[in-house]
């Protein structure tokens, strides 16, 4: 019984990597997200934020991207708004794509300069082969 401690611990670091992937699909696609702009409150508590979702086609066919989610997880300064976007876009095996989303992004005060990395949870939902996955990708958003 000492070791279930041990195991649940090994579990949870596994769990928690940072940039991780889940995947339906078994990696056809690769996901990253790119925060396009620096976010700027100026004198409120609210602010836009352009957010890219690239997604490579890994697979040896042709696949449709459906939709995109993505939203902050774990933030403690700033964070964004859950946002989703519908798409029907065709991506060839070998390739990538952007896919861009327009979300707004709050702060707990007003003024604030962000300093804090964003972390995003994002979920690509796509077909390829007549069947449907989801691609799931955790991490910071990267900026340019």
């Amino acid at each position: 019984m000492k070791r279930w401690p041990w195991i649940a611990v090994a579990m949870l670091v596994a769990a928690c990597g940072s940039g991780s992937q889940y995947s339906t699909s078994g990696g056809l696609v690769g996901v990253g997200l790119v925060l396009v702009s620096p976010v700027f409150f100026g004198s409120g508590t609210s602010a836009p934020a352009n957010l890219e979702v690239v997604v490579e086609n890994r697979a040896a066919q042709p696949l449709v991207v459906r939709s995109v989610r993505a939203q902050s997880s774990g933030m403690v300064q700033w964070g964004i708004y859950p946002v989703q976007r519908t798409f029907n876009e065709t991506i060839n095996p070998g390739e990538a794509k952007s896919f861009p989303l327009f979300a707004t992004a709050v702060a707990r005060y007003a003024r604030m300069t962000p300093n804090e990395p964003l972390n995003v949870r994002a979920v690509v939902e796509f077909e390829t082969a007549g069947k449907r996955y989801q691609e799931l990708y955790h991490g910071q958003a990267h900026e340019p």
